[in-house]
C-alpha cells in the first residue's frame, strides 16, 4: 500500500496561502512590512513564485511514490485520475472566473498597477477555448493563476517517461540531466529572442522544460527518502538547525540582494535555489516529529487539504470583491475580507468539487484496473 504523507498536504497549504499574501501585497500599495523586508528572508510569508516550485517538488515527490515500491500504475488509469484531480476542479473554476468577471469587471479601480492590469480584456470565445484547451497567455483574463497548471497537465503527462530515467539512474546522472533541462531551455530562450519571437509568457513550452527538471528532483527525493530520512535524523541538533536556515536563504535567495551577483540573478539559477530550500523543508518535515507535529495540527492540515482550490480560487475572489467594493469600505476591511473569503469558498470548493472530481476518477478506472488484475491472475 502506497504511504500517504499527510505533512506533505500541510506544505503544500502553507505555500498556497503565501500565494495568496504574495497577490495580497501586490494589491497594497507602499504596505510597511512589505516595503521595508521585501528583500530578506522574510519575503518567505508572501512568496508566491516560490510556492509554485514547491507544488511542483511536491508532484513529482508524490506521483514517484509507485515506482518506488513497485507498484507502477497503468498509465490510462493514471493520466484519468490526474485529469479528474486537476482539470476538472480547474475548468469549475473558469466557469467561476466567466462569471464574476463578465457581472463585475465593468467598474474601473485604480489601486496598483499589477490589479490595474487584471481583468482588462473582455471575454470572448477565444479567451474561453484558451482556457479550457490550456492554450495562450493567462496574465489578464479570468483567473491568473493557470499559467502553473499548464505545466503541471503538460509534465504529468509525460511523469512515467520521466520515473525511467529516475529509477535507472542513480541520483548524480538524475540531477546532471535536470540541470542540462534547465540549460536547454536557457538556449532555446536566448535563440527565440535573437530571432525576434516574443512569446516569453509563463505557461511556453520551453519554460515546460525548465520545470521538468524541478518534477524529476521531487521524485528524486521520493527514491531516495528512506536514505535522506536517516541521514537527517542521525545529525546532531545545530547541523539540523544550520541546514533550516540554508534552505530559508536558499528558498528566499531571489530576494536578499543576489541579483546583484552576475548570471546568479537569472531566473533559472535562482529555481534550483528555490527548489534546495524547498527539499529542505519537505526532508525535514518528513524526518522531524516536531515540524511533522506542527504540521498535522487540525488547521495546518486542513489548509493543506483546501490548498489546491485555494489556489485555484483566491484571484477570482481578490478581483471580485476589489471590482465590487473598492472605494466603498476600508481597503484594510476588504484585503480582510478576501483572506477571509478565499478560505471559505475554497473549503466548500473542497468538499462540493474537489472530493467528487477525485471520486469520479477513481470510478472511471476502477473497473479497468479490476480488469487488469484479473488478467494479470489468469496469465500467472
Amino acid at each position: 500500500m502506497i504511504k500517504r504523507y499527510e505533512e506533505l498536504d500541510s506544505i503544500r497549504g502553507l505555500a498556497a496561502l503565501t500565494v495568496v499574501f504574495s497577490h495580497l501585497s501586490l494589491s497594497i500599495a507602499n504596505f510597511f512590512i512589505i516595503s521595508n523586508f521585501q528583500n530578506t528572508p522574510l519575503h518567505i510569508f508572501w512568496a508566491g513564485h516560490e510556492a509554485v516550485i514547491i507544488f511542483f517538488l511536491l508532484s513529482g515527490f508524490v506521483l514517484a511514490l509507485p515506482y518506488t515500491i513497485n507498484k507502477k500504475p497503468v498509465y490510462r488509469s493514471y493520466i484519468v485520475k490526474r485529469i479528474c484531480r486537476i482539470y476538472l476542479p480547474y475548468i469549475v473554476s473558469i466557469l467561476i472566473g466567466s462569471v464574476c468577471f463578465m457581472l463585475l469587471s465593468g467598474r474601473e479601480v485604480k489601486v496598483t498597477d499589477w490589479i490595474n492590469n487584471l481583468w482588462t480584456t473582455p471575454i470572448n470565445m477565444k479567451i474561453v477555448l484558451n482556457h479550457i484547451f490550456f492554450l495562450g497567455d493567462y496574465q489578464s483574463s479570468i483567473n491568473f493563476v493557470t499559467w502553473s497548471l499548464i505545466h503541471e497537465m503538460r509534465i504529468s503527462i509525460i511523469f512515467p517517461l520521466l520515473m525511467i530515467l529516475v529509477m535507472k539512474y542513480n541520483w548524480k546522472t538524475n540531477i546532471f540531466i535536470c540541470m542540462f533541462l534547465t540549460v536547454i531551455y536557457y538556449v532555446i530562450n536566448e535563440f527565440l529572442k535573437t530571432v525576434g519571437y516574443i512569446d516569453f509568457s509563463h505557461n511556453s513550452y520551453q519554460r515546460t522544460i525548465h520545470y521538468v527538471g524541478i518534477f524529476m528532483i521531487g521524485a528524486l527525493l521520493a527514491k531516495n527518502r528512506d536514505q535522506l530520512i536517516n541521514v537527517w535524523r542521525n545529525k546532531k541538533f545545530m547541523f539540523k538547525l544550520v541546514f533550516l536556515v540554508i534552505g530559508i536563504m536558499s528558498y528566499t535567495n531571489t530576494w536578499w540582494g543576489i541579483k546583484r551577483v552576475p548570471y546568479i540573478h537569472l531566473e533559472v539559477i535562482q529555481d534550483w535555489g528555490i527548489a534546495l530550500g524547498g527539499s529542505i523543508f519537505i526532508i525535514s518535515s518528513l524526518s522531524s516529529n516536531k515540524i511533522r507535529n506542527f504540521l498535522l495540527l487540525k488547521p495546518v492540515h486542513f489548509l493543506g487539504q483546501i490548498s489546491y482550490s485555494l489556489y485555484l480560487l483566491h484571484g477570482i475572489v481578490l478581483l471580485s470583491i476589489i471590482h465590487a467594493l473598492y472605494g466603498l469600505i476600508p481597503y484594510s476591511f476588504l484585503i480582510l475580507l478576501v483572506l477571509i473569503s478565499s478560505i471559505v469558498l475554497a473549503s466548500l470548493s473542497y468538499y462540493f468539487v474537489e472530493r467528487p472530481s477525485i471520486a469520479i476518477g477513481r470510478k472511471l478506472t476502477a473497473v479497468k484496473d479490476k480488469n487488469n488484475k484479473n488478467r494479470k491472475t489468469k496469465v500467472a
